[in-house]
């Protein structure tokens, strides 16, 4: 019984360990569409530690960041190919984005509108668990 009752709880664990992928990262890069040159302007770059957590049934991305945390519903894949996967979301502010999950570039940005500008910032990925 004893063992038994071991597997469960080894079963159980592993189990939620592998319900989800953590990754964190260290740097944000913020940038804003120009209309007139029809490329995103460099706002800045910080030091910037934050977590993103993607639920095993990829239905929500929650980000715990230093300045903002955010729960963000994925509403459809828009695309996924080698190394990369974007999604259409929306936040429990009802803000409206798309996530991108760049492996290849190691990087996850997130585009956005807000107050009329277009809004893309990008996020290097430190580790992924």
């Amino acid at each position: 019984m004893k063992k038994l009752f071991s597997t469960f709880i080894l079963v159980l664990f592993v189990s939620m360990v592998n319900s989800q992928i953590d990754i964190t990262t260290n740097k944000k890069f913020v940038y804003v569409w120009n209309e007139s040159t029809k490329k995103y302007d460099h706002e800045g770059t910080f030091n910037n530690e934050a977590i993103f957590s993607l639920n095993e049934a990829e239905t929500m991305i929650t980000h715990i960041g230093t300045e903002v945390s955010t729960t963000w519903f994925i509403l459809n894949t828009i695309e996924s190919g080698d190394g990369y996967f974007s999604f259409d979301v929306k936040s429990l502010e009802m803000l409206k984005a798309v996530f991108i999950f760049d492996f290849n570039h190691d990087e996850i940005k997130l585009i956005f509108d807000l107050k009329g500008e277009t809004y893309l910032v990008a996020y290097n990925i430190k580790s992924i668990n």
